[in-house]
């Protein structure tokens, strides 16, 4: 079982749901949630393909790894159950007799999931691999998440006045001292000069007037090295999960090619900052370069850093 603080809310799920997540193109769990459709009369459930935005960004908020699927998960109460617990769980929401089902807990856990991880480990070559990610049928689709709630999610270039919201983001990430090489004592009009004059330019993610995450683009060195350009990430920590990090990201990449950079550069990404080292090799960075001991993190002490790189144009 993982769970968060409660007082965060895990992304696109609502007060009072339960979703069960699951791998798309596996033919046996794309059994399970059709199984799950006919049964859950009493729509207990909520549905989502670890594949789409949406189980992306839950799987990110707990920290699961985001392309090996060897799992099917429960959220319920803002936590996250996985394996034979997850099923367990699941069968005792569902109408007679499948309740009865649950008698199995009896079984050791460790057993449980050992026979649980054996099918696991095989399914594709037991029960077949779809070619595509499963998507819901028309009749389906208020059993399944939706991201529909956050089309109004923009990214933009920040204005002046936009720092008033950025600050408090920047204090924040800054003052914990585990991802940036700032000061953890940076002031207010010394952010400012960081994030909002130093670039060549600073993007705000707003939803519905509100600041959730920002991001700046700078050209990385000067003379022969222009033609790259670095950029840094800030998410809100009531917004995290909800995939802006990867959505700025894909942006800022965008930006850049527009503005005529042929590369991408991260000069400093702490190996404790294991999202974001995930994230960017989902993205297309390679890690090329490893300097030891060079973040003194806050708890972890002396870890590496590592120099993550992306090409831009062919």
């Amino acid at each position: 079982m993982s769970e968060r603080n409660q007082n965060t809310t895990v992304p696109y799920v609502q007060e009072g749901e339960r979703v069960f997540l699951f791998d798309g193109v596996c033919r046996l769990c794309s059994f399970w949630a059709r199984f799950l459709l006919k049964f859950d009369r009493h729509r207990r459930l909520k549905l989502a393909t670890v594949q789409s935005d949406e189980g992306q960004a839950i799987l990110s908020f707990f920290d699961m790894p985001l392309d090996e699927y060897e799992t099917l998960l429960l959220v319920e109460n803002g936590q996250m159950y996985v394996k034979s617990d997850a099923i367990l769980r699941i069968l005792k929401l569902l109408p007679f007799p499948w309740p009865a089902l649950s008698c199995f807990r009896r079984i050791p856990l460790s057993v449980r999931d050992w026979i649980y991880d054996r099918v696991a480990r095989n399914r594709y070559r037991l029960f077949g691999k779809n070619s595509v990610c499963a998507a819901p049928r028309a009749e389906d689709e208020s059993r399944f998440i939706s991201k529909k709630k956050s089309l109004l999610m923009e990214i933009r270039e920040a204005l002046q006045t936009d720092f008033e919201q950025v600050w408090p983001i920047f204090y924040q990430v800054v003052s914990a001292g585990e991802t940036y090489a700032y000061a953890t004592e940076t002031s207010r009009e010394e952010a400012y000069k960081i994030w909002m004059e130093a670039p060549r330019k600073t993007f705000v993610c707003e939803e519905d007037g509100e600041i959730l995450g920002t991001y700046y683009l700078k050209t990385n060195q000067p003379g022969p090295g222009a033609h790259v350009c670095n950029c840094g990430y800030m998410v809100a920590a009531n917004a995290r999960g909800r995939g802006l990090a990867s959505a700025m990201c894909e942006h800022s990449q965008k930006t850049a090619r527009e503005l005529g950079y042929r590369a991408m550069q991260f000069n400093f990404v702490a190996v404790t900052n294991e999202g974001a080292v995930r994230l960017w090799k989902k993205l297309g960075f390679a890690e090329v370069g490893r300097l030891p001991g060079a973040f003194n993190h806050p708890s972890a002490g002396y870890v590496d850093a590592l120099v993550m790189y992306k090409r831009l144009v062919d």
